[in-house]
């Protein structure tokens, strides 16, 4: 979960924290946006630039805040279902702007992940259910022929489908 900490935290400052520069840059955003003085020494051990030391749950919390969450146990605790969420959210809006390469690209980068067989299956459904609820909507809106729309009884079954993965 700490890699995840650290991939944030480098997402939000748009730089990964590589040296003692990168440290102070850090620490002079994080008491810009929170008012809270962490020293780059503190976050150098932390990015084990220097002998490490165990972090304490003050330094995890204050970088927890720094990304958005309300301390660390909330960060480890919503974290995968913010990445699901993202997931999905690329998903839907590939759907949506029918671009398939998009769903392609994060199918071959979930293959690779870590856990990927179960993250695999999950990707596949809910492409499929985003999928099914893309064009059933669709369809009721007039916007495809309904010929090329699925049924409500096959949108059923593919909802069920995906329930039966534990996906919804």
């Amino acid at each position: 979960m700490i890699e995840n900490l650290k991939k944030e935290i480098a997402k939000k400052i748009k730089r990964e924290i590589k040296n003692r520069g990168d440290c102070v840059f850090l620490s002079n955003a994080i008491f810009e946006i929170l008012d809270i003085e962490i020293s780059y020494n503190t976050l150098r051990r932390f990015y084990n630039l220097l002998p490490s030391t165990k972090t304490s749950i003050k330094t995890f919390n204050t970088l927890a805040q720094f990304i958005g969450y309300k301390n660390y146990i909330d960060f480890t605790q919503n974290y995968k279902y913010k990445e699901k969420i993202n997931i999905t959210e690329i998903i839907y809006k590939s759907v949506a702007k029918n671009k398939p390469e998009d769903i392609v690209n994060l199918v071959k980068k979930t293959k690779k992940s870590k856990g990927s067989k179960k993250r695999f299956t999950v990707l596949i459904a809910i492409i499929l259910i985003g999928i099914t609820i893309f064009y059933f909507h669709s369809a009721e809106q007039g916007k495809i022929p309904r010929q090329f729309a699925l049924s409500s009884t096959e949108q059923e079954t593919s909802l069920m489908w995906a329930k039966g993965f534990g996906c919804s």
